[in-house]
């Protein structure tokens, strides 16, 4: 029958609580929470959860506590014993982490406290372990989200993680969601890196579609923000404002490259899994950080999935000969299917070097700032939205040909950038390998502009017997004296365009023994990264490749989930 709520109060033998869940049996009464008591043998506490027999009594958070020999905390997990006890979390401490403060399981949305992850039964052996500082500490909020638990971690963690916390390392905040699928608690654990540099994870409105629905079918699955990022202590000139000099600016930011983010995210996994390996999904630069893991922290990760991210080993100015040719063949491909495209951008580029058209944020549009909307060109879906965004920039006023409000603030969104990509997107690859130290990579793109055919800074636009071409992943020097958000950090980027110092992100040493199961998508026409230097680098590290000129440089997104679902039947084969 059912009771006043509505619910089904089922047979004598079973009926059900106020609440609607099921009492159970003489044997097995319920309490008024609606949870099982179980029997006499084994009851249950305040929180529906079994209290065990006299040998393992539980807590009040219905936890087992364990018997004398290892007795468990106030979150309920074992705290081993007295020569060896366990952390907050579970895992086993070493001494000096043993008096750490201690950290709460996060809140169910319903009032009862949620189950963290299960401690993992096996431990992997510890392979080319970099020292790094310990975690501060770490924050822990939980919600429901379309049938998923979604956690919202926030950690301190050192500016530097070579060094001790202190004064002059001072902490900053690294923040990571992490999205579990009902009935997946416990899956293992999946890492997504983020392409960039300078961009957050994705903030996914549902998580039924594309590569992330895929992900989770099997993973509970960590969007991380990688420092500078998102939530992660965002990186800009607000930022950085308390430092006074160009150089203590420089010198903050060197603190953002591949290496530490790997350290953030070693970080992380241990808080979350203990010593149990997880899995990486890194897209673009998140295939660079994910090399950078391989490298210096192998010992963290179960299997690696890249796509169109496997970087090249070798100077910048190798990668930018190959990215400009690769630019300069998607221009000649677009240009063939809208011709009347090739013409519009010849004349804009003419029109903006004698005539003063302001964006939104209020400074002028430069030939060499409409350009970058190339960038376009190395994703699927983006290459049509280019044509759409250039099939009406002109408007009369007064008589005259100018560009109207709507087209200057498309160009705007799209070539508005964040801080961090600008310092970054040559800083990544500065000696980036131990051979590469004492080279630097010398504002690249500017310099190789004036070699490659289609390029130059200051060539004429009307004049056809030479090819004029959008620029793609190359940052102009002179971008950071016209773009507000980027003009203060211009001194910092000229330090760090002169760096010949700094410490390797990948080392091919270690890659070259590598027994991390990698698959790498790497696409044939990508015009960010190129593939030549992409297999030779997965050979390398002994990666299963998925090559295919099917997709751009986004296919992951833009196949729907197919590119990734391919790599992790790869892993499994």
């Amino acid at each position: 029958r059912k009771g006043d709520d509505g619910f089904n109060r089922g047979s004598a033998g079973t009926r059900k609580g106020d609440g609607g869940f099921r009492q159970g049996s003489t044997g097995t009464r319920k309490g008024d929470d609606g949870f099982n008591r179980g029997s006499a043998g084994t009851r249950k506490g305040d929180g529906g959860f079994r209290q065990g027999s006299t040998g393992t009594r539980k807590g009040d958070d219905g936890f087992n506590r364990g018997s004398a020999g290892t007795r468990k905390g106030d979150d309920g997990f074992s705290r081993g014993s007295a020569s060896s006890r366990k952390g907050d979390r579970g895992f086993r401490q070493p001494a000096h982490l043993a008096n750490r403060s201690r950290l709460r399981c996060p809140q169910h949305p319903w009032g009862h406290t949620a189950p963290l992850p299960t401690p993992p039964k096996n431990k992997r052996p510890q392979r080319h372990r970099h020292k790094t500082a310990t975690i501060v500490s770490m924050h822990t909020e939980s919600y429901l989200h379309h049938g998923h638990t979604v956690y919202e971690h926030r950690l301190d963690v050192p500016l530097d993680h070579l060094r001790p916390a202190g004064e002059d390392n001072p902490t900053i905040q690294v923040f990571a969601r992490e999205v579990v699928r009902k009935g997946r608690e416990d899956a293992p654990y999946a890492v997504f890196l983020q392409g960039g540099p300078g961009y957050p994870s994705p903030r996914f409105g549902t998580f039924t579609g594309g590569w992330m629905n895929r992900l989770l079918q099997d993973y509970r699955v960590v969007l991380l923000d990688q420092r500078g990022t998102g939530q992660s202590t965002r990186m800009d000139a607000q930022a950085l404002s308390h430092l006074d000099t160009d150089e203590e600016k420089a010198a903050y930011l060197r603190h953002f490259r591949q290496d530490q983010i790997v350290y953030d995210a070693e970080a992380l996994r241990r808080e979350l899994c203990g010593d149990e390996p997880w899995t990486t999904l890194g897209q673009s630069f998140g295939g660079f950080i994910t090399t950078s893991y391989l490298s210096l922290a192998p010992q963290g990760l179960k299997a690696s999935l890249i796509t169109g991210g496997l970087p090249g080993l070798v100077h910048v100015d190798d990668i930018y000969r190959l990215t400009y040719e690769r630019t300069a063949a998607r221009n000649r491909a677009y240009f063939q299917r809208h011709p009347g495209d090739e013409r519009t951008v010849r004349e804009l580029c003419a029109h903006l070097a004698d005539t003063e058209e302001t964006l939104p944020t209020g400074e002028r549009l430069s030939p060499a700032r409409l350009r970058m909307i190339g960038m376009m060109l190395g994703g699927q879906g983006n290459t049509d939205q280019l044509h759409y965004l250039l099939e009406g920039p002109w408007t009369s006023v007064r008589g005259e040909r100018r560009l109207s409000s709507q087209f200057l603030a498309a160009i705007g969104a799209q070539v508005d950038v964040a801080p961090i990509y600008g310092l970054f997107q040559e800083y990544i690859y500065a000696c980036a390998t131990p051979d590469l130290v004492g080279t630097a990579t010398g504002w690249a793109a500017d310099r190789l502009a004036e070699e490659i055919p289609g390029f130059a800074k200051d060539a004429n636009p009307l004049d056809e017997s030479e090819p004029f071409y959008l620029t793609g992943e190359h940052f102009m020097r002179r971008v950071f004296d016209e773009d507000p958000g980027l003009a203060p950090l211009k001194g910092a980027a000229e330090i760090l365009a002169s760096t010949t110092e700094a410490a390797p992100v990948y080392l091919p040493d270690v890659l070259a023994e590598n027994t991390v199961p990698v698959a790498a998508a790497v696409y044939y026409d990508d015009m960010f990264v190129p593939r030549e230097l992409s297999v030779e680098t997965g050979e390398l590290i002994g990666a299963r490749h998925y090559i295919t000129n099917e997709y751009q440089h986004d296919g992951s997104a833009y196949s729907g989930g197919k590119v990734v679902s391919h790599l992790l039947d790869l892993l499994a084969d």
